[in-house]
């Protein structure tokens, strides 16, 4: 063997090989956590589905700080009869009940009651009687306020083009979900969440709205204006037919018939700005001819814009003009036992109630 180089240790040979084999066993070693078998490469989380996974809403839940409070049920049911007797104000004094008048056409009539639950030929009838023109006048401007009220509820109040909710409200409420549907029937799971959201979501845009739609309502910024003014030209040819025109001027007539349906949008306002949510009961309690059960008006189902052939055989007197008001959801999403005496504000009118 050679000798060692000069100035080199023979000691120091070894240090390489043994620092590489410690760099090595270091690598091998297994960490004090085992890794699965993906470990090298990991599969990122699936995203949870915002809808599987919602949590339910806590009944104590409060809302933001500035949210203007719930108005008293007392407060709600008075102004709901003041728009029934500004109803009955208006069709007392400018519509006659003489016989002998032509009466209205069929497409006047129609077009007039779209969506209502009995039938024309009926409703034509109630028309031609003296004894029963004013309360079925009165019926159609009710039917065309309350038609176009309610947030959840298909048809015309669901069309933004109709609604007597400012139209933007519509608009945002239809952009909610692609399961609308189910939030409205309550079949899906989460129902009892969606609704409590969509509580929140009402009051706090109602408060948002209050200048526009409230302090200056029907300002030139009110966007329910044009609405108003369709269901003014829907009604209208039906009115006429059957307008005193004592005063020889109809400009009065029509500008008292705005106001009504202004103060129908009003309250149309009012009831989308409490917590819970509504409907109108238009099934007669009475019992028909053929005792058939009158068909429930629901608030979220099509049935309600169908007419209802057990209606139509019930006395005329047994019709109902005016609705009563439920409250049907809680402001935390739980649905109302329709029984429970809570959830009635105020009781129906009846044909033979008129005036």
């Amino acid at each position: 063997m050679p000798p060692p180089a000069p100035g080199h240790d023979q000691t120091t040979t070894p240090l390489v090989p043994s620092c590489i084999f410690r760099h090595k066993l270091k690598l091998k070693r297994p960490s004090s956590e085992p890794k699965s078998p993906n470990s090298i490469h990991p599969t990122p989380k699936p995203t949870p589905s915002p809808q599987s996974d919602l949590p339910p809403l806590s009944p104590s839940l409060p809302c933001p700080h500035g949210i203007h409070k719930p108005l008293p049920d007392h407060v709600i049911e008075q102004d709901f009869a003041s728009l029934y007797q500004a109803i009955v104000n208006h069709v007392l004094r400018y519509y006659s009940t003489k016989t002998g008048r032509k009466g209205v056409s069929q497409y006047s009539l129609e077009h007039a009651t779209v969506g209502m639950r009995i039938s024309w030929i009926h409703l034509m009838s109630l028309l031609g009687d003296e004894k029963t023109r004013h309360a079925a006048l009165a019926l159609c401007i009710a039917f065309t306020i309350l038609s176009r009220s309610l947030l959840l509820k298909l048809g015309l109040s669901n069309n933004p083009g109709s609604t007597f909710l400012p139209p933007e409200i519509v608009e945002c409420f239809q952009s909610f979900s692609t399961g609308l549907m189910a939030v409205m029937d309550g079949s899906h799971g989460h129902g009892q969440v969606h609704f409590g959201l969509l509580s929140r979501w009402k009051i706090i845009s109602a408060t948002l709205m209050h200048a526009t739609y409230v302090r200056d309502a029907f300002s030139p910024f009110d966007s329910r204006t044009i609405n108003i003014e369709r269901a003014l030209k829907d009604l209208d040819p039906l009115l006429h037919t059957y307008a005193l025109f004592s005063h020889g001027d109809d400009n009065a007539r029509l500008a008292d018939l705005r106001d009504v349906l202004r103060s129908g949008a009003k309250f149309a306002f009012t009831l989308f700005s409490q917590p819970c949510f509504w409907e109108w009961d238009w099934a007669s309690e009475a019992p028909s001819r053929n005792e058939a059960k009158a068909i429930p008006q629901s608030f979220c189902s099509k049935i309600a814009l169908k007419r209802s052939s057990s209606t139509t055989s019930l006395n005329a007197s047994d019709l109902v003009l005016w609705p009563s008001l439920r409250r049907v959801v809680d402001r935390d999403g739980h649905h109302i036992d329709p029984d429970s005496p809570d959830s009635v504000l105020s009781k129906k009118k009846y044909l033979h109630d008129f005036p």
